[in-house]
């Protein structure tokens, strides 16, 4: 059997369309990580500035998610902008792990109320691999151009995005992965800790419940933490983002919060691959306030070395709400 030529090589996909809208107005409706929810042909799509990076500009941070088709899970994928030059061209880098694949849009005015838009994708791949990527992110450009010209009002409503030799093999190795899930054993990891800390309850209260506040959790100390915009604070159905570093370079994970009883408790629930239910709980205490926090994990590793590991996260985020609430 032959083998497959892995040499590296560089891997360009570009598709462009003539659009009859000015250039700015384009390129901001396709540099726009929310137009995910319409340009990318997945339904439960979407996309988001993270809080605090410049919008807009070099040094934005941008997630886009995908619900997994199988499970309840959110995938997700963090990007920065690299280069901007305003009205004209925005350059986005991804920041997980392997070959990133860099998307160049840009937007060239043929006119005042018309421009040429075009998205490049480009990156370093394996030789033998080139064709199928080719056929693969060809169709997706051109379904996110037509997307983009129809949200403007300048064009049809972009066909179904076409389905390639290899997007259908990733969809049956991902139902061949679901019911392998599903038969694999799981364990049920229930951990929890609490701390009295001399602050009110109220305050206590506010902290907790403060997404901001969920990388306390994390090993990563470069780890932030949010509201996804768009999602109401503090209340059932927000969804809270935590973006850290691991395996994968730069993940963003996300729980869901599905109750809240005003200053006394509220739970999540990942929305991971992993089933996940957290709550956490506030009470008066001598001298200020107690806070609680209880995991429930269905985990494939059950053994004492997880559970400790689970343990010891409970402990790092209740030392960093002393700290906070004290400093």
């Amino acid at each position: 059997m032959r083998r497959p030529d892995l040499t590296t090589v560089p891997l360009v996909v570009e598709r462009a369309l003539h659009v009859a809208a000015p250039a700015e107005r384009a390129l901001a409706v396709l540099a726009d990580p929310a137009s995910t929810a319409f340009t990318a042909g997945e339904p439960g799509g979407f996309g988001f500035v993270v809080p605090g990076t410049p919008a807009g500009a070099v040094g934005e941070r941008r997630v886009v998610v995908h619900p997994d088709p199988w499970s309840s899970a959110l995938i997700a994928a963090v990007a920065d902008v690299v280069d901007v030059v305003p009205g004209r061209r925005v350059v986005v880098l991804p920041r997980g792990a392997g070959r990133p694949l860099r998307r160049t849009m840009t937007a060239e005015p043929t006119g005042p109320d018309s421009c040429v838009l075009r998205v490049a994708l480009d990156a370093f791949a394996p030789a033998s691999g080139i064709a199928l990527m080719q056929e693969t992110l060809g169709p997706e450009l051109e379904h996110a151009l037509a997307a983009v010209a129809h949200h403007l009002g300048v064009g049809p409503p972009p066909a179904p995005p076409h389905e390639s030799v290899v997007l259908r093999n990733i969809r049956k190795d991902d139902e061949r992965r679901a019911w392998r899930s599903a038969g694999v054993p799981r364990v049920t990891v229930r951990v929890h800790a609490s701390v009295d800390v001399a602050a009110p309850p109220l305050r206590a209260w506010l902290a907790v419940l403060d997404a901001r506040h969920d990388h306390w959790w994390q090993h990563d100390p470069d780890a932030v933490a949010f509201t996804v915009p768009g999602t109401p604070s503090g209340q059932v159905g927000e969804l809270r983002c935590v973006v850290a570093h691991g395996s994968s370079g730069l993940e963003a994970t996300f729980a869901e919060t599905v109750a809240v009883d005003e200053g006394a408790a509220f739970v999540t629930r990942d929305r991971g691959f992993f089933a996940g239910v957290r709550t956490t709980w506030v009470e008066p205490a001598t001298g200020g306030t107690r806070v609680t926090r209880e995991a429930v994990l269905d985990l494939l590793d059950g053994s004492p070395e997880a559970h400790a590991r689970q343990t010891a996260a409970l402990g790092r985020g209740l030392d960093a709400l002393v700290r906070h609430l004290t400093a």
